[in-house]
Parts: structure tokens; sequence; C-alpha cells
């Protein structure tokens, strides 16, 4: 084992990754090591890292080497993430030494299983990061697409359309075609861990559960404290608490629900702008209100709506994997 070198990050630009504590900050020209593991000891102490290729570590690294013939790099580094090594950092400043890891016990078998275990859990890596470039990959896609087929306030068409529509989009102010209601208050100790439906209040995930629920699915819903601005979209039954607001269309108004609720989340940003307090943040429905939105046909609006809605499909797909 060995600290990495420097106390600050090589300011030369190359084409090797240089490790912290906490994985990759920059490049560089030059390395001083190759395959191998790195574990934060200044920073983010006990962070494990697998470095594959050649790369260069600074001192808020350790280099940690296996000895030959008696346990394989990869193997050792699976077992020291399971060892959560930041439990060991002492001090005001927190810091991990090299004896603090070399006096860590590990359970060594042959190298046959070693080598083994290690394929298993590299293969399983590889999975993940997989799934987690794809996701990232078709959030950055949703958003994109986003700002090109939902025209902003001061164009009536899009960028990019499906094949067959050509009408111009028309502008209505949000108050004209929706209402906003604040849902009904529910104390904690009335919720549930589990249950049958989600307590939506204003955060971005539920607060608990219930056993009865006051909103249909298939509702768009903003938070008004707490996360204020946040749009959501509730596919199944709710109990909507004091801290929601739920959003209805206006009678006789024909409008895609899935595609207004895209709509909003494109103005999310805006939304969030408007929240106010000193401690809980909120937002009033009339700042909302005041909005302005682009329009297409109904039929263009029930083909947006259904496509963002498959691709957030495939995204969340994407993220549970």
């Amino acid at each position: 084992m060995k600290y990495g070198e420097g106390n600050t990050i090589p300011k030369k630009r190359g084409v090797y990754p240089v490790y912290g504590s906490n994985g990759i900050v920059s490049f560089t020209e030059r390395w001083n090591n190759e395959n191998g593991i790195i574990v934060g000891h200044i920073g983010t102490v006990g962070n494990v890292v697998w470095a594959e290729g050649k790369h260069f570590v600074t001192y808020n690294g350790t280099i940690i080497k296996g000895i030959s013939n008696i346990v394989l790099d990869k193997y050792l580094y699976y077992c020291l993430v399971l060892k959560k090594l930041e439990k060991l950092k002492k001090g005001g400043q927190p810091f991990l030494s090299i004896s603090d890891i070399e006096n860590t016990e590990i359970f060594i078998p042959s190298l046959k299983f070693q080598e083994k275990t290690s394929i298993f859990f590299s293969n399983f890596d590889n999975l993940i990061s997989f799934h987690q470039r794809k996701y990232l990959k078709l959030e950055q896609i949703k958003k994109s697409l986003l700002k090109k087929m939902l025209p902003n306030d001061y164009k009536n068409t899009p960028s990019i359309r499906f094949r067959g529509f050509s009408e111009s989009w028309k502008q209505r102010k949000l108050k004209e075609v929706i209402d906003i209601t604040k849902g009904e208050q529910l104390n904690k100790e009335k919720m549930f861990h589990y249950g049958l439906y989600p307590v939506i209040n204003g955060g971005t995930s539920p607060t608990g559960y219930f056993n009865k629920y006051n909103q249909e699915a298939n509702t768009i819903t903003i938070a008004q404290g707490g996360a204020a601005g946040y749009v959501d979209f509730q596919q199944k039954r709710f109990w909507a608490s004091s801290h929601c607001y739920i959003i209805y269309l206006k009678n006789n108004e024909k409008i895609s629900n899935k595609f207004l609720f895209y709509v909003l989340k494109n103005k999310e940003y805006i939304i969030r702008q408007k929240a106010y307090g000193a401690t809980i943040m909120s937002v009033d429905k009339e700042s909302i209100l005041t909005l302005f939105l682009s329009l297409p046909i109904f039929n263009e609006q029930e083909k947006l709506g259904k496509f963002f809605f498959q691709l957030d499909n495939l995204i969340t797909l994407h993220q549970r994997e």
C-alpha cells in the first residue's frame, strides 16, 4: 500500500484520469498506477474505487495492491467494498491511515474461487453500468425532445413534429383551461409505511400510505410547499394532502391530461422560481395560473403525451435495473 502523489491536482492536462478520494477529478499527462484499488484516506474517507487502466492517484487516495499468489486485486476490491472502511475514520479532520486498512481482516479462499467470484461481480457491475449509461442517455434525449417538441411561449409551432400534423399551436392562459385545488390535511399518525393509497403532500415522493383515497388515478399534482413547484403525474388513486395542489381541467376543455402534464413539467423550473419563504418554501396557485401554454389539436396532444409517457416508462425500466 502507498499514498498517491501531490496535494493538488496536476495542472498539465492529458489522457490519464486523475483519481482523488471520490473518483475521477481531472485528466493529466502522466500515470502512477494501473488497474488497481484506490481508497480515500482524506476527503471522502473510506471510499473504495476500482480504477481501470493507467491513471494518476493524488495524495487523497491510497493505492492498494494484493500480494501475488495470495489474493487477486479484483477480489480484494470487492472485499474492501463490503468492509465499509468509512467507519474506521477518526479525528476532527477525518483520516484513514494505511495501518487502519492493513489491520482489516478479510476471508481469503483459493485463487480459483477468488477468480470466479471476481468475474461474477465484474459482470454484474458491467450490467449496472450499462443500465446507468442508458438511463442517463435517455434522460438527456428526453430533455432535448421536450424543448424541441413543445414550443415555448413565443412560438406557435415546435421545431420537431410527428408526421401528418401541420396546424399552428394556439396560445392559451393556464387559468383559462384549468382549476387548482388543495388536498385535505392528513395527520402522520394516521398514515402507514405501506398501504393501498400513497399520500401525496409537498415532497417528491409519498409522505406515507392511507387506506382511503380522495383523488382518482391519472391526475396531475404540484407541490404547494416543501419541494414547492414539483410537478408529478399520479397514475394510481391517491390521497392528496394539504400541501398538494390538484390540477383539474375546466368544463368543456378538451385537453389531453398526459400532454398537459409534460407541458407543466417542462415549465417546472419557472414554477419553482415563483416559490417563496424563509425556511419552508411555498408557491401560490395564482402564480401558476399566470403561465401561458401552447396547445396543438387534440390528436397531436394525445400522440405527444403517449410518446413521452412511453419514454418515461423506458427510463424508469433502466433506472430500476
